[in-house]
């Protein structure tokens, strides 16, 4: 007959938060405490943030839709084909426009979210977290 450990209720999560990079734990917290303090003093983004962004994103898509599908209606016009010039244009057109569109969000995105290099909202004493040197070394620091 074998013996079983005996049966113990599961641990419960462990509540203190894991960092999510490389970076070591006081990093992680001044980099989360420089965003909020930015985030604060810019406040919410407003409508005409939003507006903005809006005509942005929709100018980055149309237009070179637009000029993609001149395009190819001209090509269509001095070189008759098999192939459709003006859809193939309008597609590349749009697929341009969609990348630079995604580029334009994914870039404010990262501005708001990532502090600064030099960020004027850390204290004067100290230096930014991602420009502080790291020891990656596994061996015991010698006194």
């Amino acid at each position: 007959m074998t013996q079983h450990p005996p049966l113990t209720a599961p641990k419960p999560p462990d509540p203190t938060p894991k960092p999510s990079s490389s970076r070591g734990w006081p990093e992680e917290v001044g980099q989360r405490e420089a965003r909020k303090l930015r985030a604060r003093q810019e406040g919410p983004p407003t409508v005409w943030f939003g507006l903005g962004m809006f005509g942005l994103v929709g100018w980055s898509v149309a237009l070179p839709t637009v000029a993609g599908t001149l395009f190819g209606v001209w090509l269509d016009h001095l070189w008759p084909s098999r192939v459709s010039w003006t859809l193939t244009f309008l597609f590349l057109g749009l697929f341009w426009g969609c990348r630079q569109a995604w580029y334009w969000i994914e870039k404010e995105s990262q501005r708001r979210v990532a502090p600064l290099p030099h960020d004027p909202l850390l204290p004067s004493n100290t230096t930014p977290p991602s420009a502080q040197p790291t020891d990656t070394s596994k061996e015991p620091k010698k006194r």
